[in-house]
């Protein structure tokens, strides 16, 4: 009996022990179960804050392009009224300069007005310079000879001499000449010379189309001219305009014809040549 009694005894304390065991186990278990829960649960609020980081972000990013884009537009906007603003000053400028030379010519020289009654444009003369003859001197009249090296056709270089030709303070026109002193060209400056026409420096197309019928608008690529002239004047004088008024610009050739619808109705003569520049 005793030893049945032993056994018994020993089985029982064998199986509390291995109970105590097993419940040691399941804790650790639990423990490490919650440590893993713990851990998942941090590592799901990292990844939510991450998300909401990254969210953030790109709403920063979408409102910044969007902030660009409405920059952008204000700037276009910006650019085009400072461009219209600029052409607004241009030619208000261009029309100051205008009014201001026609009120000087009118003011300044009122009284020496009769000394340019004889100062005609003609194709070959403008008063007593005529185009073939020794350059005059001119009662009351300025001139002041200068002498120039300037570039030709392929990079040639020549000689110019010519004179000043001014009236009290006001420049007139150039009168070129050769080495003989003969007149070869002459370049009309002032608005108070004109021809018998009444087109002076100064005069627009519009003017010029109603004095000449017969009219042709032309640029030469050799000298860089656009300018009209009459076909009934022979070509003898150009009526040079400006560039910048030149609404559709192209080069054809070395000599190309333009309409007047190429032009700008406000387009003016700046410059009225007669004879040639250059020296013959």
């Amino acid at each position: 009996m005793s030893l049945k009694y032993g056994i018994l005894i020993c089985l029982i304390i064998s199986t509390s022990v291995q109970g105590q065991s097993k419940k040691k186990q399941i804790e650790l278990l639990n423990g490490k179960l919650d440590s893993l829960t713990g851990l998942n649960t941090v590592l799901q609020d990292s990844l939510y804050f991450e998300a909401l980081v990254m969210e953030e972000a790109i709403n920063r990013i979408q409102s910044t392009e969007l902030r660009l884009v409405q920059l952008q537009k204000e700037f276009d906007e910006i650019s085009k009224e400072n461009s219209d603003l600029r052409s607004i000053i241009s030619t208000l400028e261009d029309e100051i300069q205008r009014i201001t030379a026609a009120q000087g010519g009118s003011v300044e020289y009122n009284e020496d007005d009769n000394d340019l009654d004889d100062f005609i444009i003609t194709t070959n003369s403008v008063g007593p310079y005529v185009i073939g003859n020794s350059f005059p001197e001119v009662d009351g009249i300025e001139s002041n000879r200068k002498e120039e090296t300037r570039w030709g056709e392929e990079a040639s270089q020549y000689e110019v001499v010519y004179y000043d030709i001014l009236l009290g303070k006001e420049k007139l026109m150039e009168v070129h000449v050769n080495s003989y002193s003969k007149i070869t060209g002459i370049s009309i400056l002032s608005p108070r010379i004109r021809t018998s026409n009444g087109i002076r420096v100064g005069s627009t197309i519009e003017e010029f189309t109603a004095a000449f019928s017969d009219y042709r608008i032309l640029y030469n690529y050799v000298t860089d001219w656009y300018w009209i002239e009459s076909r009934s004047e022979g070509g003898g004088i150009k009526y040079r305009l400006d560039e910048k008024n030149l609404l559709n610009p192209r080069i054809d050739a070395v000599i190309t014809e333009f309409k007047k619808s190429d032009w700008s109705r406000d387009s003016e003569i700046k410059i009225i040549e007669c004879g040639s520049r250059q020296l013959n």
